[in-house]
């Protein structure tokens, strides 16, 4: 899954590079999965951008 495009807004919002906001995208993505059971579905998704934001707003 590409990475969203309101990620380089989020990133700043943050206060977090682009580099560091793809690296939490990323580990979203595979907390997501886990999650979800599967890299589909909505529930995938709404889950993968809630815990991106999330790890975002932490770093």
């Amino acid at each position: 899954m590409q990475a969203p495009k309101i990620l380089p807004w989020i990133a700043r919002k943050a206060g977090i590079s682009e580099r560091a906001a793809l690296e939490a995208w990323r580990h979203a993505l595979n907390e997501a999965a886990v999650h979800a059971g599967a890299r589909s579905g909505a529930t995938f998704h709404r889950v993968a951008l809630d815990r991106f934001v999330s790890l975002a707003q932490a770093r």
